[in-house]
């Protein structure tokens, strides 16, 4: 079999790891990027059509919503809850101070607005458990059972509830009201009519509790007031015995003036005990007595005699002692002298006197003291069983009055309406409904569509295994990735050069390196014609097989530019369509030869008859499929295609083989044999990795080389890896026969060549 027969230009198979090395760089399995703002980056504009695909449609039904939807309108009433005064105690005394209002009795109050009693009530009024519009069903017909008419009440509560709100502000004593209906009138009424029910309710409750009040203490007075009558005649009758009228206020001027003459006495020892002292020293040195008592008059004549004392040194030393200036001067010194003797005399009689008078007033005050301290002694033994009688009276007669006084007020507060309860604002018409909002809606439709729509996208990129970076591909087929080709029409020219063919992209695709040289698709297939000419160290592999994994995924476009541009380095290629099931070169280069590789393989025509040359590339030759023969593996496995293979070898410097797609026949692995290398051709976001790695397995089974991988139809705008667009902006060449004034410019003005 032809199938093992070796290959002398075979080289080794690799074994495919899931990392390999090529030159210095790594090539990681599938699966080994890690997530980062790039990778998220390319998954955004990769699925952006479905993202604004989804956000859109979003969008559309927020904004239909909003639009189409029934305005609906709320008012809102605010009360204010004071601190409620505690209830008469049972023994009729005064009500407790309120201690503020309570979370419990707040929670209560908004309990008892959202009663079914009040909304009921407040429903009858407006007549709404009749209304279709508000309940569907209209009024409960007559003669309905009762489980009918309860369904039906509790319906309309149901209905009712749903559109109330009433709920506390936070940090306050405010309960904020609302009710909505799409009438604005009808929510203004409603939220007024509930809240004047609950006024009213508030009212009926306090009046009740007043009432049951004044019966109970109508009750009590009788008795208390006999307890009153009792308690003043036991008071009375005490004081009597005692010979004491009014002794709470005569043992309050006692117990004054006992206080009174303590501290008297207590002010005259220490005034005693300072004039003692100021005695004793006068009695020790009776000159110093001007100095204790502070006479200004001693001070005074002690300045004048120690100035007079100077005058009188200065006059005797200049003058002699018989001056009469002199003499003048020791008179007045013996005067004013004499004049102090005088005066310390009269100070020491003074102080004497003043200690005199300190010890009798003490000695007053303390007999005094003694007798009041036995009068206080006396009224105390006797306001013992005095207090208890009156604290008897007394408290009897408070409360006594003070149920009277409530008894009265009672009476009285029944028929007023006091509450703690106050309305601070009456719901208002409202001018402006609460939902939709339409501005709000519509925005919050399309945000939620965008992040709807980046969920899906980044759950369409988890569950899409196809081939979208070439990275992913080599860490599958442990081979390089051979060249990245763009897709094509992204650019005015490239477009206007395609339609000119019958409306199929393929019409112009695989001639693009002949009509559009300096293209981004032409630029690629000449990068893969340099990798492919570099792939070995050994020189470039002469027999070429390319194949796919499906149909449709850019094989035979691939080989044909890759001829034409080996056809340009002035090279003998060799194209053979080795499709013999549905070959595609003779239609994509539109050649008419009269015979193909099945009429040769089956020996009704010689290779000359076959081989046909390219009119617009001389040093291309293409070898057709040829009709489809009843079973092509056959043919391709023949003795005479070795034949023709080796012969072809001789002739030309490069072949290039296009086979059918690897996983739908075998005809790929009877060609393997004859090829120096295969090149395995995906299609990006298309090809599934799954199959990629399922022909690279066969290939490994058949012991071939795998030379490397093709990514056709790369959007280069997806990712930031291989950006032919950006590079190719502004460089075309203008096709023969295109529109010129389609094409860009350089930058001077001038046309590109």
């Amino acid at each position: 079999m032809i199938n093992d027969q070796p290959n002398p230009n075979r080289r080794d198979l690799p074994v495919p790891l899931a990392s390999r090395s090529y030159g210095n760089a790594t090539i990681d399995a599938p699966g080994a990027e890690r997530f980062s703002l790039d990778s998220c980056g390319r998954v955004v504009r990769r699925r952006r059509a479905t993202i604004f695909s989804v956000a859109a449609i979003i969008g559309i039904l927020s904004a239909l919503y909003a639009f189409r939807t029934r305005p609906v309108y709320r008012a809102t009433a605010k009360i204010e809850v004071d601190a409620d005064a505690a209830p008469l105690s049972p023994a009729g005394g005064e009500p407790a101070q309120a201690a503020g209002v309570s979370d419990a009795y707040l929670q209560t109050q908004v309990d008892i607005l959202k009663s079914d009693a009040l909304a009921w009530k407040t429903i009858a009024q407006f007549g709404l458990d009749e209304n279709g519009k508000f309940v569907p069903g209209g009024k409960t017909p007559a003669g309905s059972s009762l489980a009918d008419a309860r369904i039906r009440r509790s319906r309309v509560l149901a209905a009712f509830e749903r559109r109330l709100q009433v709920r506390l502000e936070p940090g306050s004593h405010i309960i904020l009201v609302s009710f909505e209906a799409a009438d604005p009138n009808r929510a203004e009424q409603v939220s007024n009519a509930l809240v004047d029910h609950y006024l009213e309710y508030n009212f009926t409750a306090r009046y009740q509790s007043a009432r049951r009040v004044s019966k109970w203490m109508a009750k009590e007075l009788g008795d208390l007031k006999v307890k009153v009558m009792k308690s003043q005649q036991a008071l009375v009758n005490y004081e009597k015995q005692n010979g004491v009228a009014d002794l709470g206020n005569r043992d309050s001027l006692n117990q004054d003036a006992l206080a009174q003459l303590s501290q008297q006495l207590t002010a005259a020892e220490t005034d005693l005990a300072a004039k003692r002292a100021v005695y004793d020293a006068v009695n020790r040195n009776p000159s110093a007595a001007g100095l204790l008592t502070k006479d200004p008059l001693l001070s005074r004549l002690q300045g004048r005699y120690g100035d007079l004392e100077t005058n009188y040194a200065k006059a005797l030393a200049q003058f002699g002692p018989t001056f009469y200036k002199v003499v003048a001067i020791r008179q007045q010194l013996d005067e004013v002298n004499r004049l102090m003797n005088q005066e310390q005399k009269r100070e020491r009689e003074q102080v004497e006197a003043d200690y005199r008078a300190s010890i009798q007033r003490v000695a007053i005050l303390s007999r005094a003291l003694s007798g009041q301290k036995k009068q206080v002694q006396r009224l105390d033994e006797l306001q013992i069983p005095y207090n208890i009688l009156k604290n008897e009276y007394q408290t009897n007669q408070q409360l006594y009055q003070k149920l009277l006084e409530r008894l009265k007020n009672a009476e009285v507060s029944a028929g007023l309406k006091a509450t703690n309860i106050h309305v601070l604002d009456w719901a208002s018409y409202p001018v402006s409904p609460v939902r939709p909002k339409k501005a709000v809606d519509i925005a919050a439709g399309l945000l939620s569509g965008l992040l709807a729509g980046l969920t899906l996208a980044f759950v369409q990129e988890g569950l899409d295994t196809s081939v979208k970076r070439p990275e992913e591909l080599e860490g599958v087929i442990g081979a390089p990735v051979l060249g990245v080709i763009p897709e094509a029409g992204k650019f005015s020219g490239e477009r206007e050069w395609l339609a000119r063919g019958k409306g199929a992209r393929s019409d112009g695709v695989e001639r693009c390196v002949l009509k559009l040289p300096n293209s981004p698709l032409a630029e690629a297939y000449r990068t893969l014609r340099t990798s492919v000419l570099r792939s070995s160290p050994s020189g470039p592999p002469q027999v070429l097989l390319f194949t796919s994994t499906q149909p449709r995924e850019g094989k035979t476009s691939t080989c044909i530019n890759l001829a034409l541009s080996l056809a340009q380095l002035d090279k003998r290629v060799l194209l053979i369509d080795g499709d013999l099931r549905r070959g595609q070169v003779r239609k994509a280069l539109r050649l008419s030869p009269p015979a193909g590789l099945s009429d040769i393989l089956a020996g009704g025509a010689p290779p000359e008859m076959a081989l046909t040359q390219v009119d617009e590339a001389p040093n291309l030759w293409v070898l057709p499929a040829g009709p489809r023969p009843s079973s092509p593996a056959d043919l391709l496995s023949s003795p005479m295609m070795e034949q023709f293979m080796a012969d072809f070898r001789q002739r030309f410097e490069f072949i290039l083989i296009d086979s059918p797609p690897l996983l739908l026949v075998a005809d790929p692995t009877i060609l393997s044999p004859f090829a120096d290398g295969i090149i395995l051709v995906t299609s990006s976001e298309t090809t599934a990795l799954k199959a990629v790695s399922r022909a690279s397995r066969i290939l490994e089974t058949a012991g071939e080389k795998l030379l490397g991988a093709v990514v056709n139809r790369a959007d280069a705008r997806h990712g930031n890896d291989y950006d032919y667009y950006r590079y190719h902006r502004d460089y075309y060449c203008v096709p023969e026969g295109a529109n010129a004034a389609a094409f860009p410019r350089s930058r001077d003005g001038a046309q590109i060549p």
